[in-house]
């Protein structure tokens, strides 16, 4: 079971994020938008979870939705020193296959 932290982490709302993935068609309706919004904090959780082990993006919508996030700096930065003690980076696939196309790293 996750602690108290981690499921704040999942339950963080951010309405500039869904209006992005709206206004740049990755989505048609904001149920849609919240539903890859809560992939997106699922995969972060994940990856928080994973310590060292590099987990990769298995989906290129939640990637387009972790993109939307990365946009808003200020508020992606705080998401991270919030919730996990440090900035998410994304760190893209130089090669990516097919599935993939990124992962989170600690730092």
């Amino acid at each position: 079971m996750l602690d108290a932290h981690l499921r704040e982490a999942l339950a963080f709302e951010a309405p500039y994020v869904l209006d992005r993935l709206l206004s740049d068609r990755v989505v048609e309706t904001r149920a849609q938008a919240e539903e890859l919004f809560t992939e997106v904090k699922k995969y972060l959780v994940l990856c928080e979870l994973s310590h060292d082990m590099v987990i990769g993006m298995y989906s290129e919508m939640v990637d387009a939705a972790w993109h939307a996030f990365i946009l808003f700096t200020d508020q992606y930065a705080d998401y991270g020193r919030r919730f996990f003690g440090r900035y998410p980076s994304h760190t893209p696939l130089s090669t990516p296959t097919p599935g993939t196309t990124g992962s989170a790293r600690r730092r």
